[in-house]
């Protein structure tokens, strides 16, 4: 799996580390392509588009989240640890 792909995110989407860490996979709508982000500075939520790349490998990370790993198959967030909790600085 992609350990780098929370930081390729931040990088293409401009999102803040905090919105990164607590999105969940409610949040990513891929027909529409766009994240929706909860919560943010200022307590709004915000929809953030994605290039149609980001959304080919955030499924094949979630594909193969799926396949290896049961306890973070079964966590609400979209990154996690291998325990299945979100992920921490």
């Amino acid at each position: 799996m992609d350990i780098l792909l929370p930081v390729r995110l931040l990088s293409v989407s401009g999102l803040r580390l905090g919105e990164d860490r607590n999105l969940k996979l409610a949040d990513v709508d891929f027909d529409a392509a766009v994240l929706t982000i909860r919560g943010t500075k200022f307590g709004k939520s915000r929809l953030v588009p994605m290039h149609a790349s980001i959304c080919r490998v955030l499924q094949e990370y979630l594909k193969r989240r799926r396949q290896h790993c049961a306890a973070q198959a079964s966590s609400p967030y979209l990154f996690t640890s291998q325990l299945g909790n979100r992920l921490e600085r």
